[in-house]
């Protein structure tokens, strides 16, 4: 099974993008698939936009209409998403106009997931922001991540999310992969106070995000 949709139309899938999850990760509840849908999803598009920055181009130009996704479960089980894009425009821009510009083009998958799970927006945001972290640490700039990502107002700021010199310490949403597995990644916010979790490093997690 493989879906194919424009980001600004995820509600017209989401449904289809759970029932997919939920073929690859059976156990998990519904705002647990809304959750990893959403984390999968972030970690694909987020870097993504995080490139385009660096390399001098507008976020003010993106547009959640021209970002055509690819979702089907990939080699190893797991829900994978592929993204391909037209480049943006040229012209960067400043990091309030670029904390806006990613907030408007990630509201449509945040708005659906939310809806299907039922998860509190701010929970999807969160993974938002994590993907767009994530890219930054991978691609980027980490200091002009830190200020698009804390930026006062922007729905995606949040104090789990903690940077330090290597990229992001600690993550601000949790993917709820804790749910299926009894395992958390290195940088989950659910870590303090569970020291005794056995944890999942950043490669292993990379490639479950990425699966496909």
């Amino acid at each position: 099974m493989t879906l194919r949709f424009a980001l600004s139309r995820t509600a017209e899938v989401v449904d289809k993008l759970v029932a997919l999850n939920a073929r690859a990760m059976p156990a998990m509840g519904s705002r647990d698939h809304a959750a990893w849908v959403m984390n999968v999803l972030a970690h694909v598009v987020g870097p993504w936009l995080v490139a385009q920055d660096a390399a001098g181009r507008s976020l003010a130009s993106a547009d959640a209409r021209s970002m055509p996704l690819m979702a089907a479960l990939g080699d190893e089980g797991y829900l994978g998403i592929t993204l391909d894009a037209d480049d943006l425009a040229e012209g960067p821009v400043s990091p309030p106009a670029a904390a806006v510009a990613l907030a408007r083009v990630m509201a449509p998958a945040v708005n659906a997931l939310a809806y299907a799970g039922p998860l509190a927006p701010r929970a999807c945001w969160r993974l938002a922001g994590d993907g767009l972290a994530w890219g930054w640490s991978q691609n980027g700039d980490m200091e002009r991540g830190r200020e698009i990502l804390t930026a006062y107002g922007a729905p995606f700021a949040n104090r789990q999310l903690v940077f330090d010199a290597d990229g992001v310490a600690r993550r601000g949403g949790c993917c709820r992969y804790l749910a299926v597995s009894g395992a958390v990644c290195l940088n989950c916010p659910l870590t303090k106070g569970k020291a005794g979790a056995p944890v999942v490093g950043a490669p292993t997690m990379a490639r479950l995000r990425k699966s496909g």
